[in-house]
């Protein structure tokens, strides 16, 4: 099956997706950003699976997680409100979101991979709290962390699908994902193809069974006006 590409670009914000190689197909990998009244939502989601009941999933969290957060839900409240549902539906999947207010990074996470923020020429994997994975438990809670973020400095939110290799860590596809960054152009759209040309499953093997998701964000002056959602668009 010939791999689903999508890309998007929205002011500061710029995302590619691409379905898994093979007979996987599309799977649970989404991306959002949102605006809300503390200010812009970045958002990275897996759910379990590659077919098309996953990939139906996939489309109703994002929704309920858009919908929760456009009615001005801080994203640990939003994310304990879509786990509920997914334990009721049977769904399980991982969500990362990075609240972006002035020169403040608020990160939540449901048992995803940490966000990288680069500053100048160097790339950090942040160390936050991470919950469980949503679905598991229907009573949960999921901590925040704040961080100062610097005017112009890059948020990297991911799935596994861009960092994974047989045989490795996590960990260590995480530290190659950092340098990676810290090597690439300073453009946004550049920069994520430059990223996914050379970390991005097809490029390695072509016989990985995983999608591939990579948000990016450059943040703000802090009098920037919000923008607007990204819609998912898959293009061929």
């Amino acid at each position: 099956m010939t791999p689903v590409l999508g890309r998007h670009r929205s002011g500061s914000t710029v995302a590619r997706y691409r379905s898994a190689s093979g007979e996987a197909g599309p799977g649970g990998d989404w991306y959002d950003v949102i605006s809300s009244r503390r200010g812009p939502v970045l958002v990275v989601g897996d759910i379990v699976g590659h077919d098309a009941s996953a990939a139906a999933a996939m489309w109703e969290m994002r929704a309920r997680l858009r919908s929760a957060l456009w009615d001005g839900k801080p994203p640990w409240s939003a994310l304990a409100q879509l786990n509920t549902s997914m334990v009721r539906g049977g769904v399980f999947g991982t969500c990362c979101c990075v609240q972006i207010s002035g020169n403040w990074a608020t990160i939540v996470s449901a048992g995803h991979l940490p966000p990288i923020v680069m500053t100048g020429t160097r790339a950090t994997a942040l160390r936050v709290p991470v919950g469980i994975p949503m679905g598991v438990e229907e009573v949960t809670t999921y901590a925040a962390a704040a961080l100062p973020v610097r005017q112009g400095a890059l948020v990297a939110l991911y799935t596994d699908g861009l960092i994974e290799r047989r045989g490795e860590s996590i960990t260590d596809g995480i530290d190659r994902l950092a340098r990676t960054l810290a090597r690439g152009p300073h453009e946004l759209d550049e920069l994520a193809d430059f990223l996914f040309a050379d970390l991005a499953p097809e490029e390695r093997s072509g016989t990985e069974s995983d999608d591939t998701t990579l948000l990016l964000h450059r943040v703000e002056p802090v009098s920037a006006p919000h923008q607007t959602p990204l819609d998912l668009t898959l293009v061929d």
